[in-house]
Parts: structure tokens; sequence; C-alpha cells
């Protein structure tokens, strides 16, 4: 589903946009290097004896009798 959004620019960040060919590409592959960014660790159930990998603190396997309760601990 695509989805819009307006954003205000100045007219030196206007001149720089009107340069990229496709700028909603460019501002949607920046979005996406920002979230890749993003700290993933691998983390350590011990109600579920699970190890989990990602950015959550929170144990997320559904089945876990501490679900979304529990800190995970860090491997």
């Amino acid at each position: 589903m695509k989805r819009a959004i307006n954003i205000t620019l100045d007219d030196a960040t206007y001149r720089m946009a009107k340069q990229i060919p496709n700028f909603s590409e460019w501002v949607r592959n920046q979005l996406r290097s920002q979230r890749n960014k993003l700290t993933r660790t691998d983390r350590y159930c011990k109600h579920c004896d699970t190890t989990q990998h990602g950015i959550n603190k929170y144990c997320v396997n559904r089945v876990c009798s501490e679900y979304l309760m529990c800190e995970l601990e860090v491997l």
C-alpha cells in the first residue's frame, strides 16, 4: 500500500531534491537505510529457552509463559 506524506524544504534543499531523478525513491531508501542501522543483537529468554535476534527487549515468542513481559538477556 502506498501512502503519501508531505515534507517542507527550504530553498537550498529544494534545489538539491530537484536534482535527484526520483526523489521519493531516494527518501524511501534513506529511511530504509536508517532502519537497517538499528542495533540487532542476540538475546535469550530463560523462560522459553529461545534465542531471539532483533531489537526487541522483551520475549516475542507467543508460546512463552512470559510473552512480552520478561526482559531478555543479551548474549
